[in-house]
Formats: structure tokens, C-alpha cells, sequence
């Protein structure tokens, strides 16, 4: 179904904002003000646009959205309901009796023809910007920390949890549920296995598995030998039978 073009009554478009042509906004969505939206956009339910935010053309939002401010998305981007992009990050220091929180004043860049799952969550830079290049899609799920940046055309599966400062190189392909510590950089081309963790830079064209993680083929050897143990313990125990039964029999030799 095609979607409709015009504001809804219910929702609400700062009269700052700029909107482009053929705009689409629905019910309970609240666009605030030095807002900035190209051509082509359609925005849905109880989804909002919060100030300063820059869009670019063609770009679907679904319903229950949140875009914070200092987000520039690009075009042709897609964001499945119930995300969150340039959220406030996990950042603290200890002052000797409690945790204080470090200010975020960084944005969030989404480049061209990107894909953002459901109840995905990218944060904000501390400082600079966390940037997702053009062409990555992102699964459902998926949290992004600040200040990361996603080289172009990465493929993210679900529950990847990337922590920040992360540099990942271009053209990277990341299994359900796998993770990497913080300050590493990815290599370009890099595979990384479901549920793998990476804990240390990875060169260009890895192809990563396990916890902590390495290579596939390593990893692969050792799953091989870990299913090997139980024979192992067997023909131990069937050792020193024999072994035990040797030396019970030359006690007897010696006593006749």
C-alpha cells in the first residue's frame, strides 16, 4: 500500500522545521524545530524528530522512533520501529564516591542507503561523531557505542554489540549475538562468527571465531580436539588398567 502524503492532525511540525516535497508524517509524530528534511520522506506513528536533526531524501522512518539531536541521516535510509539513533553514551568517571556521568556533545552520522533494524540503539560521540558509512545494514537489536565508526557496506546480524571508539574497516560481516571490546580496530573484509568475541585488532580479511577470539580455522581445530577427550580419558583409564595389572603381576613373580 502506497504510502499517504501530507501531515497527520495529530501530529505535530515546528513551524522552524524544513520539510521537503512529497513529505509523509502520521499519527503522534512530533517533528521539533531547525529540523531539516529532504524530499521524499515518510515518518510514522509516534516517531520523533528531535531538534536540529538534518534528513536526507527517501528515507523511511517506522513507528515509534526516536531521532535525538545532532544526527545527520543521509539518503534512501531505512529505521525499523522502536530504534533509537544519537542516544547519550555509556560514559562515566569515578569521582572517589560515585560514578559521574561524562557529557556527550558529539553526533551521529548515518550515511547513504543504510538500514537500521528494530529496537537498534546507536549513540552519540563523546566528542567527535559516530558514523555509519554508507550501505551498512544493521539487524535488529544491535547496540552501537560512541564514537565508533562502521566502515562502508558492513553486514550486522543480531544482538552485535559493538563497543566504543571501535574503528571497523569496510565490507565486514558480523554473526548473531558476536561483540568487540572497545579502542580495537577492525580489519576490512573481516567475517566474525555468531556469539565470537574480539578482544584484539584483527588484520584485513579475517575470518574470526570462539571466546576470545581467533582464527577460524585455529578454532575449528580445537572444537575438533575438545570432542576428542572423552576417547582420550577412555583409553587413559583402559591404560592404567593394564598398566596396574603389569605390575600386580611382577609382585607375584618376585614373591614365588
Amino acid at each position: 500500500q502506497k504510502t499517504p502524503i501530507g501531515v497527520h492532525s495529530t501530529a505535530i511540525v515546528h513551524e522552524n522545521a524544513q520539510i521537503g516535497n512529497d513529505f509523509y508524517a502520521g499519527p503522534y509524530v512530533v517533528v521539533e524545530d531547525c529540523v531539516n528534511i529532504g524530499d521524499g520522506v515518510k515518518i510514522h506513528s509516534h516517531s520523533v524528530i528531535q531538534r536540529g536533526v538534518e534528513i536526507g531524501n527517501e528515507v523511511v522512518i517506522h513507528s515509534h522512533v526516536v531521532i535525538c539531536p545532532s544526527v545527520r541521516i543521509g539518503s534512501r535510509v531505512t529505521i525499523q520501529a522502536g530504534s533509537r539513533i544519537g542516544t547519550e553514551g555509556f560514559g562515566y568517571f569515578n569521582s572517589g564516591e560515585k560514578s559521574v556521568r561524562i557529557p556527550h556533545v558529539g553526533g551521529c552520522i548515518l550515511g547513504d542507503d543504510t538500514e537500521i533494524g528494530a529496537n537498534t540503539c546507536i549513540d552519540r560521540g563523546s566528542l567527535g561523531d559516530t558514523v555509519i558509512e554508507n550501505g551498512v545494514k544493521i539487524d535488529n537489536l544491535v547496540h552501537v557505542a560512541h564514537n565508533v565508526v562502521i566502515g562502508a557496506n558492513t553486514l550486522l546480524s543480531a544482538q552485535v554489540g559493538i563497543a566504543g571508539s571501535t574503528k571497523i574497516g569496510i565490507g565486514t560481516k558480523w554473526g548473531g549475538q558476536s561483540g568487540v571490546a572497545g579502542h580495537i580496530e577492525i580489519g576490512d573484509y573481516t567475517e566474525i562468527s555468531a556469539k565470537a568475541g574480539v578482544i584484539e585488532d584483527s588484520a584485513p580479511h579475517s575470518r574470526l571465531a570462539g571466546f576470545p577470539a581467533k582464527d577460524l580455522k585455529e578454532f575449528l581445530r580445537g572444537q575438533a580436539h575438545i570432542g576428542r577427550i572423552e576417547g582420550l580419558r577412555k583409553q587413559i583409564r583402559e591404560l592404567r588398567e593394564i598398566i596396574k595389572g603389569h605390575f600386580t603381576d611382577d609382585s607375584h613373580s618376585e614373591k614365588s
